[in-house]
């Protein structure tokens, strides 16, 4: 008995991955086989029998369903998953543009630093002290010593790949998730559809009869489905 309620354990913490058919079909089993095991004199038959049940054709249909509408979504993150590291990358040179932002960012985007004027290191050299107030020579001092063109530069290319670096991981790591989500769903596709009976009429009676007589299967779908492939 010990032995059948650890069965029945493992069933239930399966039961995510299984049609709702099989699930059934396989506590049906278990209680027929507890029930003997209880009352062994209640069967008619030294040996019992246990009636398997065959999961309907219309719900391997809603699950086949599921998963390709599911398959459908998860392509869709990857394309974005694929799209955003491709337009996440690291500065290599100090280009025009480089320096641009790194002005605009040492100014906190703010115009009056560069005199209203275009993001360059001339105009911040100008114009820095339209914003600042400084109450000793020291700390204008200071603030003059920070504004290194060179070091400027190499300090906000430092920080900008930090950043981008860690949101290149994130995304690497977003993708084999999805990656490996959508393997277990196609595997379980390719299951599910095998399980169907080799009587396309019965198919096509579950199709509409889940779906109604004018379900157009396919404009929900990024590509053509055929629940009579595979």
């Amino acid at each position: 008995m010990e032995h059948l309620t650890e069965l029945m354990q493992i069933v239930d913490s399966q039961s995510d991955i299984m049609t709702e058919g099989t699930y059934i079909q396989m506590c049906n089993c278990l209680k027929k086989v507890h029930d003997h095991l209880v009352n062994p004199m209640e069967d008619s038959d030294d040996e019992f029998n246990i009636e398997f049940i065959r999961p309907r054709v219309d719900e391997i249909i809603r699950d086949i369903d599921r998963v390709e509408l599911e398959i459908v979504r998860l392509d869709q993150d990857l394309k974005v998953t694929e799209t955003s590291l491709k337009k996440l990358k690291l500065i290599n040179r100090i280009t025009s543009k480089v320096k641009q932002a790194a002005i605009e960012d040492v100014c906190n985007s703010d115009r009056r630093m560069v005199g209203g004027g275009d993001w360059t290191f001339e105009n911040l050299a100008q114009n820095y002290t339209n914003v600042f107030w400084f109450e000793t020579e020291a700390e204008r001092t200071h603030f003059v010593s920070t504004l290194n063109e060179t070091r400027l530069y190499q300090s906000y290319k430092v920080k900008f790949n930090e950043r981008v670096s860690v949101l290149i991981g994130e995304a690497q790591y977003a993708k084999l998730d999805i990656e490996v989500e959508r393997h277990r769903l196609v595997d379980e596709h390719n299951r599910l559809t095998a399980s169907l009976p080799n009587d396309e009429d019965a198919i096509y009676r579950a199709m509409e009869s889940y779906g109604g007589p004018n379900f157009d299967w396919d404009s929900i779908r990024s590509r053509p489905v055929s629940f009579l492939s595979g």
